[in-house]
């Protein structure tokens, strides 16, 4: 459900009188729409090679199924660790490229070293 159409959806239960009965679900679904408002749109994700990334890297993301930014950021540092060929080194150099492009991978708080 995108945005608009959540909005909708609250609208017309208000109309309808729902709003006393459904009080938790109406709060839930507007936390909901907030939380969707502030999600950037997929195409203001930045593409997997625009991260500056090495080719091996890139690579091995690839041959891990890993093809989108939204995908990597959506795994953890231990999730990566558990992949083929992704190893200390290839998990810093994933870090740093998210920090540069203020993201990071999922739960992770590390920051650059130095």
């Amino acid at each position: 459900m995108n945005t608009k159409a959540a909005l909708k959806l609250i609208q017309s239960w208000r109309e309808m009188g729902c709003d006393d009965e459904y009080r938790v679900t109406l709060l839930d679904l507007e936390r909901i729409v907030e939380a969707l408002a502030e999600e950037p749109e997929p195409s203001a994700w930045p593409a997997l090679s625009a991260l500056g990334l090495s080719n091996r890297v890139r690579i091995v993301l690839r041959r891990n199924g890993i093809e989108t930014v939204p995908q990597l950021c959506a795994l953890s540092a231990d999730d990566l660790r558990q992949r083929r060929l992704i190893g200390r080194q290839t998990l810093d150099e994933i870090r740093i490229a998210l920090l540069k492009a203020r993201l990071q991978l999922r739960g992770d708080e590390w920051t650059c070293p130095g």
